[in-house]
């Protein structure tokens, strides 16, 4: 691991971020030789929280579609796409096949136990 970020702590003082859907954490670590970031949510994988996923990865990537952000987008695109936005469970995967179709639409895989850095 190279650095990390809690993502939501740092923009909820940003005015034009305050109604967004926020992701959890950012995780920096050395790839090839050069670095690499993935995006992690820790929570409960139920059908009533696929909604907010999808409008906290569409943030996000809304985020990283930013100027100042365009370092943080090279790193994210670095990492494998499936380890890129990651949903760690808390509890279980109780997701139906129409969410995970929701959460592959979204650029979401299904909810995975530990979250992996490549």
């Amino acid at each position: 691991m190279s650095g990390s970020i809690n993502l939501e702590e740092a923009l909820n003082d940003n005015p034009d971020r305050a109604d967004d859907r926020k992701w959890d954490y950012g995780i920096g670590f050395v790839k090839g030789s050069g670095g690499a970031v993935c995006w992690v949510e820790v929570h409960p994988a139920n059908s009533d929280e696929v909604k907010v996923f999808v409008e906290k990865v569409a943030a996000l990537k809304s985020f990283l579609n930013e100027p100042p952000s365009a370092l943080l987008k090279e790193l994210t695109l670095r990492a494998e796409a499936e380890a890129r936005y990651q949903w760690v469970s808390t509890r279980g995967d109780h997701l139906t096949t129409r969410d995970l179709r929701r959460l592959n639409q979204s650029g979401l895989f299904r909810p995975v136990r530990r979250a992996t850095l490549r």
